[in-house]
């Protein structure tokens, strides 16, 4: 049970992966057609057949552009630029508490 479990959680990330890196060559592709030729347009990709993956990506990309924060949010997590929240602990736990119990102390009188 736990090899087969393993292996899904291979193929898994696996496929986040690569959603990540579609995301971001996308991401990175100009919006109209440059002087370089190498390059290719967002809009000149939208017309090419492509895969599943890039095609999700380029509707999402697209309503982003329209407006929609969901979209815009979509996109920017599967490339991997989510913003993680930290917590910070300004003091060691037994030294808060050492505070804390002085400062009861002294309410109790």
């Amino acid at each position: 049970m736990g090899r087969r479990g393993g292996i899904a959680s291979g193929k898994a990330k696996r496929e986040r992966r690569q959603m990540r890196e579609i995301a971001q060559s996308i991401l990175d592709m100009p919006m109209r057609k440059g002087r370089t030729e190498s390059y290719k347009s967002f809009i000149e990709g939208s017309a090419k057949n492509v895969t599943v993956s890039e095609r999700i990506m380029m509707v999402a990309i697209k309503e982003a552009l329209e407006g929609n924060v969901r979209a815009a949010e979509f996109v920017r997590d599967t490339a991997g630029e989510k913003p993680t929240e930290t917590v910070a602990v300004a003091k060691a736990s037994a030294e808060a508490s050492a505070e804390f119990m002085a400062l009861l102390e002294a309410e109790r009188g």
